[in-house]
């Protein structure tokens, strides 16, 4: 029972760390980094009359930086129901020139596969791949990737020869550019990139001052030397323009991309998961050091469920010190180690019924639950073994243990279970997170209880009976071996 209601509960989906359902709609949205400002005003615009048309949205906040590239912030006030919700993400689905990513309510991505490879080409060859396997499945998966679009990038290649000879250093070259950087976006051209889409082509540098005698040219900026006088920038390298991606994390020595996911499920979560992996398994002949780390809520679980394995193992370890110091029998030790099963059983079995899928409180509860049942068979075991000392009789001893402490182990089941019912109420306010840990200590409390009056006293039994036999053979090979010496 334990295991198919194990199984059962697996195949429910949904988050791991459940949020109450919010009013407030959260979007990353990307728009064309060549866009001019202007536009993107514009866009912005027409986009919140379209929303704020439909009567079930309250209000629009954009948050904006003032990089071009940089991703914008939706924070979409609804009358908190779920049809106004599927409008707004259709509404933002249909939207031109942009992409839009749901977000949860902790303001995150409901997933997030960080690619991670040791050069930029590699990473430009196995993102397209990956978003086009993605792609593939049959749900419309909303990602969205920074890697949309490259920009042209100028780079100055100093002659490290020439600047030792002249005593300057790359500092120096930096200070010589400060007066030509300059806020305002100029297009100075559009060419064709490798997708055959238009790519603008900026400038962000102008002369230092409008009297000044050099032309309005990089090359001409003048960079004053230590020795007095100045010399132009291209008499120092050379300058360099290509088509990059400029703002690529790097960890460990490794390029990062993030792909932002907003599968509609878990299992849908899993799938993209998986295909990813396998799609990174195929390119990493290909591309060495390719690798997807681990980020977003996928980290977090895994910490989380590191950290909850250890607990879980500091409690076990210390359960058995202290139960075999009290009982100075490994058997009767097993036994109380075996009904913890029927807490997992019990708590399983309400997820399964009620359609709750195996999250951070569920797994709190169950950790709750294995003192409880480990009490129940304590009374039980420690009776037993009291009667025994007097009668001698295991059998009568057992089922006098069990008449005992039925009362006291009812009483206190119906006491956890009375103080967790409000707990379990779905109206309430913090439910989301509450009521999976309060059903699982419900379910749990209440099937422990019946199985651990009626089984327990069993596995009791068959425990001691094979304690004694284990014991009338151990003196035997103990003789038996003194008289073959």
């Amino acid at each position: 029972m334990a295991w198919l209601s194990v199984v059962s509960a697996l195949n429910h989906p949904g988050a791991f760390i459940p949020l109450d359902r919010d009013a407030l709609l959260r979007f990353d949205m990307a728009l064309p980094p060549t866009m001019p400002p202007k536009a993107r005003l514009d866009h912005l615009a027409a986009l919140e009359r379209d929303l704020l048309a439909d009567k079930g949205v309250r209000g629009l906040t954009v948050i904006a930086s003032d990089q071009p590239d940089d991703t914008l912030r939706l924070l979409i006030q609804t009358d908190g129901t779920a049809p106004i919700a599927a409008r707004v993400r259709d509404a933002l689905r249909q939207t031109a020139d942009a992409r839009a990513l749901p977000l949860t309510s902790a303001g995150r991505p409901a997933l997030v596969l960080d690619l991670a490879a040791p050069d930029r080409q590699s990473l430009e060859i196995a993102a397209p791949a990956i978003l086009a396997a993605i792609a593939q499945l049959p749900e419309d998966i909303p990602i969205l990737s920074p890697m949309a679009a490259r920009q042209a990038q100028v780079r100055f290649l100093p002659d490290q020869g020439l600047l030792r000879q002249l005593d300057l250093s790359a500092a120096d070259l930096v200070a010589a550019l400060q007066g030509h950087a300059h806020p305002d976006d100029h297009l100075i051209a559009r060419i064709e990139g490798d997708d055959q889409q238009p790519l603008g082509l900026r400038s962000r540098l102008v002369a230092s001052s409008p009297d000044a005698p050099a032309p309005n040219d990089l090359s001409f900026a003048p960079v004053a030397l230590p020795g007095g006088g100045t010399m132009p920038l291209a008499a120092l390298g050379r300058f360099d323009l290509e088509f990059a991606h400029l703002r690529l994390d790097r960890r460990d020595g490794l390029y990062v991309l993030p792909l932002l996911a907003a599968p509609p499920s878990a299992a849908s979560a899993r799938r993209v998961t998986e295909i990813a992996e396998a799609e990174v398994a195929r390119l990493s002949s290909d591309l060495p050091g390719l690798a997807l780390l681990p980020a977003g809520d996928t980290a977090s679980r895994r910490a989380m469920m590191s950290d909850l394995g250890r607990a879980l193992g500091s409690m076990l370890l210390l359960l058995i010190a202290v139960l075999y110091a009290l009982f100075r029998s490994m058997a009767q030790v097993g036994v109380i180690l075996v009904s913890l099963v029927f807490a997992l059983s019990g708590g399983m079995l309400v997820l399964s019924v009620t359609g709750l899928p195996v999250s951070l409180p569920v797994l709190i509860g169950l950790i709750l639950l294995l003192g409880i049942v480990a009490k129940n068979a304590i009374l039980l075991i420690d009776r037993a073994q009291t009667l025994v000392a007097r009668h001698g009789n295991m059998a009568q001893a057992v089922i006098a243990a069990a008449s005992d402490r039925a009362r006291p182990i009812i009483m206190t089941s119906v006491a956890m279970i009375a103080g967790m019912l409000p707990a379990a109420l779905p109206w309430l306010e913090g439910s989301a997170f509450r009521q999976p840990l309060a059903l699982t200590v419900i379910g749990g409390v209440a099937v422990s209880t019946l199985l651990s009056l009626v089984v327990t006293p069993v596995l009791c039994l068959m425990a001691h009976g094979a304690a004694c036999r284990i014991m009338r053979i151990a003196p035997k090979s103990k003789a038996l071996r003194i008289a073959h010496a």
